[in-house]
């Protein structure tokens, strides 16, 4: 029979680890669950649908940790993927997107030049999965 080594851990770093891998708040509630209700309640709550791009991306700012552009075909530029914290992320859609602006054979668009489109669409996920999906009426 073999024996893997699993180190030494005192029972007080034994618990810790085991909270801390169950990620339960005092209400029950994981850690995605909490990040998933801030989130959607912050989307629920403003009326970003319609807004520009700036303005949107000042409410997530602190938030985001990577940005990527959307074209859709290649080089036409078509909305953007603000990745999150935790594997969540918001996929927005944009319209007015400036004419200059809008098609990019390199695909490196700057915020501040296209930061005064509007959002149409945003899609709150988490990996493949929609959370939260808000489109425009129009």
């Amino acid at each position: 029979m073999s024996i893997g080594y699993l180190g030494c851990i005192n029972g007080n770093d034994m618990e810790k680890k085991i909270e801390e891998s169950r990620a339960i708040n005092s209400s029950g509630s994981t850690r995605n669950e909490i990040i998933n209700n801030e989130l959607s309640t912050k989307l629920e709550t403003t009326s970003y649908i319609d807004s520009t791009l700036f303005f949107f991306y000042e409410e997530f700012e602190t938030e985001i940790n990577k940005i990527t552009w959307t074209d859709e075909p290649p080089a036409k530029l078509s909305g953007v993927i603000l990745k999150l914290r935790d594997n969540y992320y918001l996929d927005l859609t944009l319209y007015d997107i400036p004419d200059s602006e809008r098609f990019n054979i390199d695909r490196n668009w700057e915020m501040k030049k296209i930061e005064n489109s509007k959002i149409d669409r945003i899609r709150l996920m988490y990996g493949d999965e929609i959370i939260l999906d808000q489109k425009s009426n129009q």
